[in-house]
């Protein structure tokens, strides 16, 4: 075994090694776990997306049909709604990034560790 592995080994489950009760079966669980909350943090992202275009979409038609003489009100709350639709898009999309970052290194980690669990 090379020296980085041992390192590696270490780190994840210590000096001395951790051996759960259920074993492989536990981690295997978790990491199934992890696929099953990238799909809800996958679903909750395309709802908020939707909900964002919708809200932006819907201020858009709303100041294209304003009349010449709309007050200064409707157009600000057209103009307010376009808004807040591309923050919750933006927000949204940023939330996305970094939860699936956060997930893929996370089973990434329990990947490792069940191979480490395994060949120990």
């Amino acid at each position: 075994m090379s020296e980085f592995y041992e390192m590696l080994k270490e780190a994840i489950v210590g000096a001395e090694p951790y051996r759960p009760d259920p074993g492989g079966a536990a981690l295997e669980a978790s990491v199934k776990k992890f696929e099953a909350r990238l799909r809800t943090v996958r679903f909750m992202a395309i709802f908020a997306v939707t909900f964002g275009s919708v809200a932006s979409i819907a201020g858009v038609v709303l100041f294209l049909g304003t009349d010449d003489m709309a007050s200064t009100r409707e157009l600000l709350l057209c103009a307010g709604l376009v808004w807040f639709g591309s923050s919750i898009v933006g927000f949204a999309k940023m939330w996305y990034a970094h939860m699936l970052n956060h997930l893929s290194l996370m089973k990434e980690l329990k990947t490792v560790q069940l191979r480490i669990l395994e060949r120990g």
